[in-house]
């Protein structure tokens, strides 16, 4: 787990720096200082020093420190510090989202390693395995259906295709609604309900995995976004085939799903999970890789889901958190960016209206001019005569 940054918790590895990299550097005593731009597809060198300490300082984006006294023993830690790591410490950095740029103060004579796939500890997502699935159902419910209470020793998942379903685990009641999942660990006690008035469409799989972290997925109900529904869709369709490896294909589908809940839920996490003074930091950055992504993608439509697989998180968290730190909604602040870039084109004289809402992604011209209008108060008609 990521592990916050504190002289306490480095404990003999090194300590804080109070300063910046530049006040490192002059207490160590070591002028040279390099800026690397980092990305997680970084090829993934440790360093280590034997005689003299190494500073490092997180200049953009957010990162990831990973260091101990051997290549087997790497704690991660949320780099949102100056550092100083004593002699004989192997590290590296990657970043959280994105890229991220890193300082370093360091000595020459620096020794590097590759790492290996055994002493690679750096993977968001834990080693997850499903080895087969004992039941594949799509359920049609009648009004106010109720369900007997069973405990297992499998897994099991729900996905809620249209209407609002009941999930009562272990004594509390968590309410799915439609394109939400949920999954009960094995051994956990569950009962699934709806209201009088309710009718429930949704799929179950049932099926043994390996996982080091069960306790992850506890209580907790997650939003499909449209690969996600997708993948549930290709599934049915790859029971109901006769076509060669189909089971094959249905367990990767399977394996996916999984892998894109905790892709979103892990980063999630560690913002949560983050002390006070640095969620807002964390936060932040989100926010910031959502808003690069739209501006590096105007060109397309785009939707929430999207951009909310790219970072990974859920939709919802995105959502949420976007509005929490902007005051905006991110479908408000797509549009807008849209509309400026409008402006730009409008002036340039270089495109008819009806090929800017195409190159902008609007689904017609009148929708464009619509919002056009909506947004600045004038139809692009009137700005162009004004420009």
């Amino acid at each position: 787990m990521l592990i916050n940054l504190t002289d306490k918790t480095l404990g003999d590895l090194g300590c804080l720096c109070r300063g910046s990299i530049t006040d490192a550097s002059a207490l160590l005593s070591i002028p040279l200082i390099k800026s690397r731009r980092l990305s997680q597809t970084s090829f993934r060198i440790l360093y280590k020093h034997d005689s003299q300490k190494t500073a490092l300082e997180r200049t953009d984006g957010t990162a990831i420190l990973f260091c101990g006294k051997s290549p087997e023993q790497l704690q991660t830690f949320l780099l949102d510090k100056t550092v100083i790591l004593n002699p004989g410490i192997y590290y590296y950095v990657l970043p959280l989202l994105g890229e991220t740029e890193l300082s370093v103060c360091a000595p020459s004579g620096t020794q590097t390693y590759p790492v290996t796939q055994k002493e690679r500890l750096v993977s968001i997502l834990p080693l997850i395995e499903p080895t087969e699935i004992f039941t594949l159902l799509h359920h049609e419910k009648e009004r106010g259906f109720s369900m007997r209470g069973e405990t297992h020793d499998f897994w099991e998942l729900t996905f809620v295709e249209r209407g609002e379903l009941h999930n009562l685990v272990d004594g509390e009641d968590f309410t799915q609604r439609q394109g939400e999942i949920m999954l009960f660990l094995p051994n956990q006690h569950h009962r699934q309900y709806a209201e009088p008035d309710m009718r429930v469409f949704y799929m179950t799989v049932s099926f043994s995995m390996s996982f080091s972290d069960p306790s992850f997925f506890h209580g907790k109900v997650f939003k499909a976004d449209h690969e996600t529904r997708t993948l549930f869709r290709n599934m049915l369709e790859e029971r109901d085939s006769s076509r060669i490896f189909a089971e094959d294909l249905i367990l990767c589908h399977l394996k996916e799903i999984i892998i894109r809940l905790l892709r979103s839920g892990q980063v999630e996490q560690i913002v949560t999970r983050a002390q006070t003074e640095s969620r807002p930091m964390l936060e932040n950055s989100i926010v910031l890789k959502a808003e690069d992504y739209v501006k590096k993608h105007l060109h397309k439509r785009l939707t929430v889901s999207e951009i909310a697989d790219a970072l990974p998180v859920s939709e919802t968290y995105l959502s949420a958190l976007f509005k929490k730190c902007t005051g905006e909604s991110l479908n408000h602040y797509i549009n807008r960016q849209k509309l400026m870039l409008a402006k730009e084109y409008i002036r340039s004289g270089s495109y008819t209206f009806t090929e800017i809402a195409q190159i902008l992604g609007y689904s017609n011209v009148h929708y464009f001019s619509r919002s056009f209008k909506q947004h600045f108060g004038i139809t692009p008609s009137e700005y162009a005569n004004i420009t």
